[in-house]
């Protein structure tokens, strides 16, 4: 499954509720890299998003479509999130690996 279509699913659980599909698209060693936070493991990821998601819905960042990255193995987000009284554009790059599972999700400022 290319990157797009495999990142593509993973936002549709996001914005569905469905937390658990999306953990499940995880590599056991996924590594999540954030301003806020770094995650390891499909565990903690999955325990981050359950305690998180509902959360992230309602006052994270608004991403743009999903498009190919740098990499046949890359897809790349873009969002906004306004931080008082400024918007800052946020980048979110994942990694998918060779069986079609995301490996990493890198988020930065643009």
């Amino acid at each position: 499954m290319a990157a797009v279509a495999v990142v593509q699913k993973y936002v549709g659980h996001f914005n569905a509720s469905e937390f658990d599909q999306m953990v499940e698209m995880m590599a056991e060693d996924i590594q999540m890299i954030s301003p806020k936070e770094n995650i390891s493991g499909k565990k903690a990821f999955g325990d981050s998003m359950k305690a998180n998601g509902p959360k992230l819905q309602k006052e994270g960042p608004t991403w743009g479509p999903v498009t190919a990255g740098p990499t046949d193995a890359q897809a790349v987000t873009v969002g906004t999130k306004k931080m008082m009284m400024m918007t800052v554009t946020l980048k979110r790059t994942f990694t998918v690996n060779g069986e079609g599972k995301i490996a990493k999700i890198e988020v930065a400022k643009a």
